[in-house]
This record gives C-alpha cells, structure tokens and sequence, in this order.
C-alpha cells in the first residue's frame, strides 16, 4: 500500500498558505556543473512566505571536509528556531529542481525527531504550471524565532563502521548513483561502489517533478530487493548523501520504513578504501 502522508498536493497547499501553523522551506540544491544557485532563484522566484533551507552552506557540519554533513542536534535547533520552526510546526519542503533535494530536508527533519513533515508533490513547476501566486520581490522576513529541541533518531543514520559491517555481511546496500557512476572503475581497477552494494539509480524513479506512482517505485525496488526484504533494514547511500534520501522517501512510501542514510557516502567511503 501506498503511504502518501509525506505528501501534499499543490491544491492543499494552495488552500492552506496562510496557516499559521505551517512553515514552507525551499529546499533546492544544485550541483556544480548545473551552474545555478538556489537561494537566488528563491530570493527571485518563490512560493509565498516560503523560507530557503540551506544545507549545503548553512544548515550543516562545518567541521567536516565532506559535503553536507548532517549538523549536530544543538546547531540544528539552534538554526531552525531561528527561522520561527518549533516542535509542532507542520513543514512542507518543495525544490526547484525536479524532485532532487527536497527529501534530503524531509531525512533531516525526520532524523531530528520531528512529526508533521511533507514534502510538496510537483514542487515549485507544478505549483508554477497550475497558476498559483508566485513572490518575485526580494523578500521582507518578519520572523519570531521559536523553541526548537532535536530529538535525535540515531537508527537513520548509518557512519563508516556500519557500512562496512552491512557490507561484510553482505546486509542491504542500496546505491543511488546512476549505473555508469556504480560500476566505474577506479585507476587501480577496483570498482566505485562499495563492496555487495546494490545500484537502484534515483532516476528510473523521479524523471520529472512529480512524484512517481506507487507501481514505478515497487517496480524499481523490486529490481534490486525482494518483497520480504522491504521489511528489513536497508543503509541507502551515493555520491554525498543527497539522492540517497529520495530512494530513502520513496522507500517509506512503500512500506520499507527501517533504515538508515550513510550520511558520508560515496564521498568518504573512497577516501578511506
């Protein structure tokens, strides 16, 4: 069964834009080579009286080397009180960039123990296509900060130890980088992925902004797992833990709710190997 709870049409969204109870996060990323910047395009573009969630620069670990390492409990807080976000705020996370980054948020929240938390189905094109109200003045904040207290859910997190013993064990691996990037090979002839890791590229799921049917994701994950294995515990990783949440959503929405998000990825585990 399809549990679509994490998401919300842009019709609801619509009808509830001005609740107060509701905080609207612009989670779009991008990457290097797409030669675009999110928080300018939500400083131009945007749904109204949304925020910009930066957990590439901001909303992160700033002592690691590693890209977008998941900030610590107290940072987190600290940072989303800030932006007016408390405990019982009912979030919803849209990005600009076809289904990409917004469930990297949605794992943050989630692993910070927060409850009400969706994602924006058909982000901010659908929203645009369906002629919704956009914002394109820079935007004049008025915010209250809140109390906010992470409540950390440390099973949805996997580090370096416990790949590699999911990997000798030859437990569940999940792989989100396209197939070319998983079966590369290295100059010294090893393969770029992690040993007994299965690939199930991010793209045969979300190919545009909305988001895939229930048929398409079970389809998918069918290639890669067995049914009885939806029930067990599945690290998902790729290059910096970003599409690695999207498999993690879809998953949730098909019922595989236990599991876990190598936070260093691709971008420690061939550092180390």
């Amino acid at each position: 069964m399809m549990n679509s709870n994490f998401l919300v049409s842009c019709e609801w969204l619509k009808d509830n834009l001005y609740n107060e109870n509701i905080c609207i996060l612009d989670a779009s990323f991008f990457l290097k080579n797409d030669k675009r910047d999110g928080f300018f395009e939500w400083n131009s573009k945007r749904i109204p009286t949304s925020l910009y969630f930066d957990f590439n620069k901001k909303i992160k670990e700033h002592n690691s080397l590693l890209p977008n390492m998941l900030p610590s409990p107290e940072y987190f807080s600290e940072q989303v009180g800030l932006m007016g976000i408390s405990n019982n705020t009912h979030i919803i996370i849209y990005d600009n960039c076809d289904f990409f980054s917004a469930p990297r948020v949605w794992w943050m929240f989630k692993i910070m123990g927060h409850q009400k938390i969706s994602i924006l189905d058909e982000g901010l094109k659908g929203w645009i296509e369906l002629g919704y109200p956009i914002e394109e003045s820079p935007p004049h904040l008025n915010i209250v900060p809140a109390q906010y207290n992470a409540s950390f859910q440390s099973n949805l997190l996997a580090n370096y130890d416990d790949v590699m013993s999911a990997s000798m064990n030859k437990d569940l691996i999940i792989d989100a980088r396209s197939p070319d990037r998983f079966n590369a090979q290295s100059n010294n002839n090893r393969v770029d992925h992690i040993p007994h890791s299965k690939n199930l590229y991010y793209r045969n799921l979300v190919k545009s902004n909305e988001f895939p049917s229930h048929k398409n994701i079970y389809k998918n994950f069918m290639n890669v797992i067995t049914p009885e294995q939806l029930n067990e515990h599945i690290i998902y990783t790729c290059g910096s833990g970003v599409t690695a949440c999207i498999l993690a959503f879809c998953g949730y929405c098909i019922g595989a709710e236990n599991f876990s998000i190598y936070d260093g990825s691709w971008s420690e585990w061939s550092q180390i190997n």
